[in-house]
This record gives C-alpha cells, structure tokens and sequence, in this order.
C-alpha cells in the first residue's frame, strides 16, 4: 500500500517492495515497515527529497497509506453487536466504532510480551522474563476488562491465565465473567 501510494507521484523509478530481516523491523514491539524514500546522491531524488513540497507530499502519502490499510485491516478484524460496516479507525465522527483495532492490538502486544518473555527464559533472563510475564498479564487483563464483548476477550484471558502460572500466581484472582 505504501509503494502504491508514494509511486503515484514519486519522480524516481520503481524500485519495488523487499521484506528483510532488519533489526530495527524485527525488534519492533508494533507492526513495523521501513521506507526507503529514494537516494540523495541521485540529482532528480535529492531535488525531490529536499523540497518542501516533495518531503510534504511524501509525509502526505505514508500518512494516507497506514489509514488505507488500518481501514482495510478494521472491516476484516472489527466485530460487535452492529452487523454495520465500520465507520474507520480515524473516522472523526463522535461515536464512530473505534474498538476493531484496539482490542486486537491490546491482544497483539500482551501475545508479544509473552513472545518477548519465552525468549528471555530461553536466553537466560529470568528477571526480565519475570518482568515480561507480568506485563503480558496486565495488558491481557486490560483486553478483557475494556472489550468485553469482544471476539479476543478468551484469548485474552487465557494468556492472562499463563502468564500468571507462569509467574506462580494461579491463585490470583482472573477477571470476572460479564
């Protein structure tokens, strides 16, 4: 999406879209993508590159590229009561359905934390795998407690359930049924 839009008005070629295994991408605790936006030493790119207008037009495509594929990702993943499509998770209307996006990324970063705790035990951190658990308790417990209707609400309390096992916390009190 991001390629489709900044190609759109971009003066150098084409270079296409590559996945590799950056560091800055894979370390990254959201979704991630890098943009190469094109070579200063090349005249036509750098002229491109350092004009107010080509750096405003370039902001302007990736800014219209993420809501582009948030509004796409929300109508696959966003459900509820209403059977409505949604209005768009930047939709500026008061009332507008924002839920679809947020309890999925709630569930996303509590699912990465315990990611991110599994590595730690496996590297020897016991400490930040602690640490790590904890967090994924809490925000799986956020998930369940702000969205409770929605379909992650499960899923949520039952990493929320490991993480506590994991921290010899069983007996600790889970979130009530509503």
């Amino acid at each position: 999406m991001i390629q489709t839009h900044a190609a759109q008005f971009h003066p150098g070629g084409d270079r296409g879209v590559s996945q590799a295994g950056f560091v800055v991408l894979n370390t990254a605790r959201r979704p991630a993508v890098l943009v190469e936006t094109g070579f200063s030493t090349n005249p036509t790119d750098g002229r491109f590159l350092s004009s107010s207008a080509g750096q405003q037009r370039l902001a302007q495509s990736l800014a219209d590229a993420v809501v582009a594929y948030f509004q796409q990702y929300e109508n696959k993943v966003a459900s509820g009561p209403s059977r409505e499509p949604s209005r768009g998770l930047f939709a500026p209307a008061a009332g507008s359905d924002r839920r679809g996006c947020a309890y999925y990324n709630g569930l996303y970063n509590a699912n990465r934390l315990a990611d991110d705790a599994q590595r730690a035990i496996r590297q020897g951190r016991p400490g930040e795998a602690k640490a790590r658990w904890q967090e994924a308790a809490i925000k799986a417990e956020s998930v369940a407690i702000h969205f409770p209707h929605s379909r992650y609400r499960e899923e949520a309390l039952l990493l929320q359930g490991r993480a506590l096992l994991k921290l010899g916390n069983a007996s600790a009190p889970a979130c009530r049924s509503r």
